[in-house]
């Protein structure tokens, strides 16, 4: 698997835009219907988004 390489100051940018984004999803979920499309779309972009920032966490 490719690898790719940023700067401390690059990794805390995407850090950062990561957790704003989850911040977002977490304040429109419970505006969703449970079981709808859309909260099953914000659901699932935030688990990608937590284990994206995961992996960055421990990298």
């Amino acid at each position: 698997m490719p690898t790719i390489e940023l700067t401390d100051e690059q990794a805390q940018e995407l850090k950062d835009l990561l957790f704003y984004e989850i911040e977002k999803l977490d304040e429109w979920l419970p505006s969703y219907a449970p079981h709808s499309p859309d909260h099953v779309t914000a659901t699932h972009e935030k688990s990608v988004l937590s284990d994206i920032l995961n992996l960055l966490e421990i990298a």
